[in-house]
């Protein structure tokens, strides 16, 4: 499902836009002011010819990707990259603040979530 049709209701087509050129994982103050035009074909000018914040669009993303990089922190886990132990806790800040500095679409997420999935099936397979 797709997270930005249904919390704004708009179509895919235009979802799939709106994450791509606006998407992103940290909102700054500027966000809250960057406005989008949402266009669409409904017939209802109102419904159509609406703004939304750039901040609005990031923080329907954000809990999609949390949830990935929560799954890549546990695989990550799994696989024993968190050693030695007394450097773990600074690994996992150091994955985090990589993590949100990067213009990370939930697309890139999504690619790099499946990277991992297909890593992780591969290892499994010996």
């Amino acid at each position: 499902m797709n997270g930005i049709s249904m919390g704004l209701q708009v179509p895919k087509p235009t979802a799939e836009r709106m994450k791509t050129f606006y998407g992103g994982v940290v909102a700054t103050g500027m966000d809250d002011r960057e406005m989008i035009e949402i266009g669409g074909e409904t017939g209802d000018w109102e419904h159509d010819r609406r703004n939304v914040s750039r901040a609005e669009v990031i923080g329907i993303m954000r809990p999609r990707v949390e949830e990935i990089l929560e799954e890549v922190r546990d695989r990550l886990d799994a696989a024993g990259f968190f050693y030695p132990d007394h450097k773990a806790a600074s690994m996992k800040t150091n994955l985090r603040n990589l993590w949100s500095r990067m213009p990370l679409t939930r697309s890139y997420a999504q690619t790099l979530h499946g990277m991992l999935r297909q890593m992780v099936r591969w290892a499994n397979r010996r």
